[in-house]
Formats: C-alpha cells, sequence, structure tokens
C-alpha cells in the first residue's frame, strides 16, 4: 500500500500495480521485482533500509515465500526455504562467526534434523528444538572426541573436552561420551553429569 513519499514504477491496472515495478519507499526501503494487485509477488529484490541486509528471491501475497536468500546486517546469510515472511523449511545459514547450520528452520529457528558445525572445528549432528540441542544428537570435539546421546534444550557448547554447558539445558538420559585417551562411558546422564 502506498504512502506519502513512496516512489512507484511501473504499470498500474484497476488502480494497482502489476507486473514489473520498483518501488522507493519513504523510510528507505527499496523492491525491485513482480507486484500481482499491488503486492510483491513471484520473484523480487526487496532491500531493507532499518536494520539493514536484504533478501533476493520469491514472494508470494507481499511476504518472503518460497526459496530465497537474506542477508543481514549482522553479516549472517541464509539461503532456502521461506514461509510467509519467516525462515521455515530447508535451508543453510552461515553465521558471522564463521559457523554454519544446515537443516530444518521453523519461524527463523534451528527446528528439527540439522548439522551445526563451529568456527573451532567442534560439530552437533542430530535433534533440534528452537535453536536448542534437543532430542538425539552427536557431539563431536575438534579433537575428535565425542559424545552420543539424549539431549534436554543445551545451547552453548562443550569446547576441547571440558564441558561448558548452559543452564538451560544438560545432557539426560542414555548416551556415549568417548574421550581422546580412550576412555568410554556409555550409559545413564543425568542433569548433565554420568549418573550409571
Amino acid at each position: 500500500r502506498a504512502r506519502a513519499g513512496d516512489k512507484l514504477k511501473g504499470r498500474w491496472e484497476r488502480g494497482k500495480l502489476n507486473g514489473e515495478a520498483v518501488l522507493d519507499f519513504a523510510n528507505g526501503d527499496k523492491y525491485t521485482g513482480v507486484l500481482q494487485d499491488g503486492n510483491f509477488s513471484n520473484k523480487g529484490r526487496l532491500v531493507f533500509a532499518r536494520g539493514g541486509g536484504w533478501y533476493e528471491g520469491d514472494f508470494l501475497r507481499g511476504k518472503m515465500h518460497g526459496l530465497g536468500l537474506r542477508v543481514y546486517a549482522n553479516g549472517n546469510r541464509f539461503e532456502g526455504e521461506f514461509e510467509d515472511g519467516e525462515v521455515t523449511g530447508q535451508g543453510i545459514m552461515v553465521f558471522n562467526d564463521g559457523s554454519q547450520y544446515v537443516g530444518e528452520w521453523l519461524s527463523g529457528m534451528m527446528h528439527g534434523k540439522g548439522v551445526l558445525d563451529m568456527p573451532y572445528g567442534d560439530r552437533y549432528e542430530g535433534d533440534f528444538q528452537k535453536n536448542y540441542f534437543f532430542g538425539s544428537g552427536r557431539y563431536t570435539w575438534a579433537d575428535g572426541t565425542w559424545y552420543e546421546g539424549e539431549y534436554v534444550r543445551f545451547k552453548g557448547g562443550y569446547e576441547h573436552g571440558k564441558e561448558f554447558p548452559d543452564p538451560d539445558g544438560k545432557r539426560n538420559g542414555r548416551g556415549t561420551r568417548l574421550w581422546l585417551s580412550g576412555n568410554k562411558y556409555e550409559g545413564e546422564w543425568a542433569d548433565d553429569l554420568m549418573s550409571g
């Protein structure tokens, strides 16, 4: 919907823009692409003035919807599926710290099956729920040691054999931990501690 100060270039039909168009919004945002009945539709590019960054890809009824690439002002970069304006479905996020997540997303959060590679060489493969390790998974440290088992809302990291659990989540249930020395624990975990 046009507002005072917006600049619209395109073909008008029945009082609405349709087809290829360029919209320069008064707030500084800019859209270049296809419009249908005045809404972003099909393919387009939207540059965000406030907050920075941009999106290029599919739109439906004025929202990012389908396949696209979203580059954020902080340097994060997502390529994959969008639904009703949010990152939802399959996709790859490369974070500004060098970590990368490949997997399922829901409402802009890692949710479902995925793999998170961290810049210091650690890797988590398994289940996520709202950005937390949750359910079955395998955490492998850069030195090759690993833990495989159940996670309950773990967010944070283990680094180089030392444990730095987040207060919101711990290893729980059945799991296996292998150290570089060859020592191995297989059994029950409770509140992030071996309990069997």
